[in-house]
């Protein structure tokens, strides 16, 4: 299998069919040879109904299912231990990052030999959120070296996703992760949509604790360098019901 689209979500039944359908027919025009993987953060909604209806229809879907809410880093992190492609691409449910740009980040990253960003552009959020989040986002360039106003759009290939399960460290963000252990990192510029279904998961208490764990996690990312040998994370996900996985 060529590709693995890794796909966290909460309470997202709006977007989902959709979100299906674009992905297939990006992936059917370019003959991706591929498979999806939606992972159910917790939702307390029909999303994880609609992601079995999906997987009926497709095979190429397939779904894990979170009893309780463990945040999207947990969620990838398992996402990222069932793929079975060589390659995996992250992305949102809520409709914001375009399927159409998969190409454009694949193509880098195979020219590239390594890990590709989307780098975010277009006025996809509030300003007030958009400002905050890009200053927070300058701080952990400085910080880190991630790649400034990047999220979690970006592909890897199997053995810097492997790497990244494996580092061990209490505040995992994948973001700082991937860009840890990939030996070559690039970005691509992708216009991101405003979100036109729903309401984000993300409270500003939420954002507020997810910048807390980033910049916890480029610290230890920092200190773990130097370290010989990288211990195995524990999974988050111990009561994780999987289906067709």
């Amino acid at each position: 299998m060529d590709i693995s689209l890794v796909i966290p979500l909460k309470d997202e039944e709006e977007s989902l069919p959709e979100l299906s359908e674009w992905i297939n027919r990006v992936m059917n025009a370019n003959n991706y040879s591929y498979e999806i993987i939606f992972v159910d953060d917790g939702s307390t909604d029909n999303s994880w109904k609609i992601i079995e209806e999906l997987r009926d229809k497709n095979p190429n879907i397939k779904g894990i299912k979170f009893q309780r809410n463990y945040g999207k880093s947990a969620g990838l992190n398992e996402g990222f231990r069932a793929a079975q492609g060589d390659v995996i691409i992250t992305m949102d449910a809520d409709l914001q990052d375009p399927p159409e740009a998969v190409p454009l980040l694949l193509d880098r990253a195979r020219e590239l030999g390594g890990t590709v960003f989307a780098r975010r552009s277009g006025r996809y959020e509030r300003w007030d959120r958009l400002v905050t989040s890009r200053a927070f986002k300058a701080v952990l360039r400085w910080v880190s070296g991630v790649p400034e106003n990047v999220g979690t759009f970006f592909v890897v290939d199997a053995g810097v996703a492997d790497a990244m399960c494996r580092m061990g460290v209490p505040s995992t963000q994948v973001v700082i992760l991937a860009h840890h252990c990939s030996p070559a990192w690039d970005v691509v510029p992708v216009t991101r949509a405003q979100r036109a279904l729903g309401r984000s998961a993300y409270s500003s208490a939420a954002r507020v604790r997810a910048a807390l764990r980033s910049l916890r996690c480029a610290i230890e990312c920092r200190r773990s360098s130097g370290r010989e040998g990288i211990n195995p994370s524990r999974s988050v996900a111990l009561a994780a019901q999987r289906v067709n996985l």
